[in-house]
């Protein structure tokens, strides 16, 4: 498990990557605190490139609906980019009702641009 952490102050936007399991079993501590820096950083624009996940679990779910909310709250917006297994985790729990998907790094930034309450 990791995460990489790509920040683009002109736009607001944090890009998070996360390689590996996104479950109970990792130290999921350390997603939802990075999520949490870069909202207090003010970065309110998040995506969450979940490309390179293996697994995810109702823990790693969480985290992921804790991002969302923690984005809302700031008035930004969350985006994830997946691969086919974790798309198909969030359709079915239906997170991506909250979460959008997309395929690429460009469409996640345009998406987040649009999407965001706060406008700079």
């Amino acid at each position: 498990f990791s995460i990489e952490v790509d920040k683009r102050p002109e736009d607001h936007i944090c890009i998070l990557r996360v390689r590996g399991q996104l479950t109970l079993s990792v130290n999921l501590k350390d997603f939802r605190e990075r999520v949490s820096l870069a909202m207090k950083e003010g970065f309110y624009r998040l995506i969450l490139d979940l490309s390179k996940v293996t697994l995810v679990d109702s823990a790693g779910l969480g985290e992921i609906t804790i991002a969302f909310t923690l984005a809302y709250q700031a008035k930004g917006s969350t985006v994830a980019i997946t691969g086919p297994e974790i798309r198909q985790a969030l359709q079915m729990t239906r997170l991506n009702n909250l979460v959008p998907i997309v395929e690429t790094d460009e469409e996640a930034i345009r998406y987040v641009k649009q999407h965001s309450l706060t406008s700079t």
